[in-house]
């Protein structure tokens, strides 16, 4: 008996067997597959929401090294995701807030670098200078405010940028420039919705321009004669009695090491006399410094810059 129909016997029913299976297996495979990637994608957005809320709620209740894990966790899962500018923006905010200036810094300029056309990218430059501004690097965040102003000088935060400029203009002590700045503001904003912190510079400028200063001549001048005299003058007076006392009692020694020939204490206390005198007037300079030294002032900008910004 021949083999030869038995193979093709047997190779019929194999082939009817596969197709009864694919016909049926298929479908149900694919039904699967189709189920499993629906279920997959719903969490993942879901998912880049609730990471990007949750490290939001640890920036409002102040958690802000918990905020950065999450906001972590979420740029590894979420590379390409939506939400990644905003996430640079919130991680930005929880580093400044948690006192970590450079890395905010640096993630400030990454999102602006990487997402300038977006407007993470045009708040990110505003929020640099902001930084820069409040940790008082002056010239810095005059610099950012320029570049800001350039690219979007229609921008949301135009406004914002021109109320702050006089802010860095009176940190670094230009005054002349920072009234420039605030009458600028006027003219281009006479509605503003920071004219009220305008008028509040104005007010401290008005101030420490009216502030008496002392003269660092007189000050010299009157301790070479008298020591102590610019410790007095400065309002320094327990530093002006000890300078006074200590010269008048080594001279004395002095006078009565000479009167008794004694060449040896003489010298001693000529020495001291002479590092007492020196000392005297160098106080003198440093106090005159000090006391005309607007950190009041200072105080008050970068206060008024808090409360306002």
């Amino acid at each position: 008996m021949s083999r030869r129909p038995q193979h093709a016997a047997g190779a019929a029913i194999c082939a009817r067997t596969w197709r009864y299976r694919f016909r049926h297996a298929f479908p149900f495979a694919l039904a699967v597959s189709l189920a499993l990637t629906t279920l997959a994608a719903r969490p993942l957005a879901a998912g880049e929401r609730e990471l990007i809320t949750l490290a939001e709620m640890h920036l409002r209740n102040r958690e802000y090294h918990n905020a950065v894990t999450e906001l972590m966790r979420y740029q590894h899962l979420h590379p390409l995701g939506a939400l990644y500018p905003r996430s640079l923006l919130l991680m930005s905010t929880a580093y400044f807030e948690g006192n970590n200036y450079t890395r905010a810094i640096d993630t400030a300029r990454l999102c602006y670098d990487r997402f300038r056309n977006n407007p993470e990218g045009e708040e990110a430059l505003y929020r640099l200078g902001h930084m820069r501004l409040l940790t008082g690097s002056a010239f810095m965040s005059f610099s950012t405010f320029d570049e800001y102003m350039a690219l979007y000088p229609q921008g949301r935060f135009s406004e914002t940028v021109l109320a702050e400029r006089p802010y860095a203009h009176l940190l670094a002590f230009e005054i002349d420039d920072a009234k420039s700045e605030i009458e600028n503001y006027r003219r281009q904003y006479p509605a503003g919705a920071y004219l009220a912190a305008m008028d509040e510079l104005d007010g401290l400028i008005a101030a420490e321009e009216g502030r008496p200063k002392k003269k660092m001549w007189v000050a010299v001048l009157g301790s070479v004669f008298i020591p102590g005299f610019g410790n007095f003058y400065t309002e320094n007076y327990w530093t002006g009695l000890l300078s006074f006392l200590s010269n008048g009692v080594l001279i004395y020694l002095i006078y009565d090491a000479a009167v008794h020939r004694d060449t040896f204490r003489m010298v001693f206390f000529g020495l001291l006399e002479l590092s007492f005198y020196q000392w005297s007037i160098i106080s003198a300079v440093n106090n005159v410094y000090e006391y005309n030294y607007p950190e009041d002032f200072r105080r008050g900008i970068r206060l008024s810059l808090s409360k306002r910004f």
